[in-house]
């Protein structure tokens, strides 16, 4: 466990303080750990949508139903199965693009 007990202390102006404070609000960090971030190279990404989550929820549950249909179309052959399997990839890939674009990074 990190134990922090250098302390600093800097002054800003009062723009200086509302930018910081407002790039602080987007992200999911408060002012620490949004400056030790910055400081050991990452770029803090914004917080993801409200609805972000259950959009997430949603995009597994399409993919959970397709995977379902692709067992039925195997042990069947009613179905075009390399199509649905493309399908799926492309949700994955979806769902992988937005863990990308809105995960938070770790510290």
């Amino acid at each position: 466990m990190l134990t922090r007990n250098c302390e600093i202390k800097i002054r800003l102006t009062s723009k200086e303080l509302g930018k910081l404070n407002r790039n602080v609000s987007a992200t999911t960090m408060n002012r620490e750990q949004y400056i030790r971030s910055l400081i050991n190279g990452f770029s803090p990404k914004e917080a993801p949508p409200a609805d972000y989550y259950k959009l997430i929820c949603d995009v597994r549950k399409v993919g959970s139903n397709i995977n379902q249909l692709l067992k039925v179309a195997n042990s069947s052959g009613l179905l075009d199965v390399p199509k649905i399997r493309s399908t799926l990839e492309s949700i994955r890939k979806t769902e992988q693009m937005l863990w990308d674009t809105f995960a938070p990074e770790k510290v």
